[in-house]
């Protein structure tokens, strides 16, 4: 079961047939607990910035019984709980509860917990919110049909689990400006600053790759095609693109884009971090400094054109798995490990 624990990205689906050969000559339908003392550790903390999404059905409707949870005494993590008769979202000690279920039914439910607002969702309609701004960490890892209340397996639930999916989410420029502010608050946090900076640097970086490994994520390889079809005659039109998809209404994630701004804003807001981290230079990044430093950044990008920022990768199996492989270990270190 580690394997959920990789990280989640969407746009990977679409690559994945040059990444595999072929698929799996068998597959399971579902697996299903007894509801007495089956259960599996994920090997994911319950904590802030996950979400989770499952396609479930309860073989017995239960009364106090958790699909997949974590609890630490009275801090609760609850993505899928089920209690007296309706389904719960648990996030500490608030408490949002929704609609009923029924036996023998299959469901999607979806959970997502952020500092500010926890949702859940049952067959993709929204169904409860929380708004506690509290960063909860367990301490203890998510287990599947129980909760894991302090190490020890509780509230069994007799279900099947049809499909689920766990993402990380991981924001490198949130996380790491959260811990330089509540560095700057006289935390003793140095390192998970540093950490988190690292991290930021990386997953911007391994996204940016990812979009390479398409034409469909090039300005520069979309106005080839354009061209292919009929005569571009403004000479211009390069900016035209570039404007429309860098502008706040329209910006969108093309690797231009990627390469030319969105990568070297990560370089100055780390550095700008580390600088006043090194100096002892406890003042928050404001508002106004990030948006000069967005606005220097475009400015840099729209004066060098996309041309300058053209992808020039391979688009190989080698490099798909390379890519990907290392999407997945920025995951994992995302997940597992804030030393340094």
């Amino acid at each position: 079961m580690h394997d959920i624990r990789q990280l989640v990205l969407a746009v990977l689906c679409a690559f994945a047939p040059f990444v595999y050969a072929a698929a799996p000559a068998t597959y399971l339908d579902y697996i299903e607990s007894d509801g007495s003392s089956q259960y599996i550790d994920l090997g994911i903390e319950g904590r802030c910035n996950l979400e989770v999404e499952a396609e479930l059905a309860f073989a017995k409707m239960p009364t106090d019984s958790s699909f997949i949870a974590s609890r630490n005494g009275g801090t609760r993590f609850y993505p899928l709980h089920y209690y007296q008769s309706v389904f719960q979202l648990v996030y500490v000690n608030n408490t949002a509860t929704s609609i009923r279920g029924m036996r023998g039914i299959k469901y999607t439910l979806n959970s997502k917990f952020t500092q500010g607002e926890q949702t859940m969702t049952v067959d993709g309609t929204l169904v409860a919110r929380g708004t506690s701004s509290t960063a909860v960490a367990t301490g203890f890892n998510l287990y599947l049909f129980a909760c894991n209340y302090g190490g020890s397996p509780n509230f069994y639930i007799q279900g099947r689990l049809y499909t689920l999916k766990i993402w990380n989410l991981v924001d490198g420029e949130r996380e790491s400006l959260q811990a330089f502010s509540a560095w700057c608050d006289g935390a003793d946090n140095e390192k998970d600053v540093r950490f988190w900076c690292r991290r930021h640097l990386e997953i911007t970086g391994v996204e940016t790759e990812i979009l390479a490994l398409h034409t469909d994520y090039s300005l520069c390889e979309s106005l080839d095609r354009l061209a292919e079809e009929a005569p571009v005659f403004s000479r211009d039109f390069d900016k035209v693109l570039l404007d429309n998809a860098s502008n706040g209404y329209c910006r969108s994630h093309q690797y231009e884009i990627a390469a030319g701004w969105y990568i070297p804003f990560a370089e100055a807001f780390v550095r700008e971090v580390l600088r006043r981290l090194d100096a002892g230079e406890r003042a928050r990044i404001t508002d106004e400094w990030g948006n000069e430093a967005r606005q220097a950044g475009l400015d840099d990008l729209k004066a060098k054109g996309i041309e300058a920022y053209r992808p020039s990768s391979p688009r190989t199996a080698d490099e798909y798995r390379r890519v990907l492989t290392a999407a997945s270990q920025a995951g994992e270190r995302c997940f597992n490990s804030r030393e340094n």
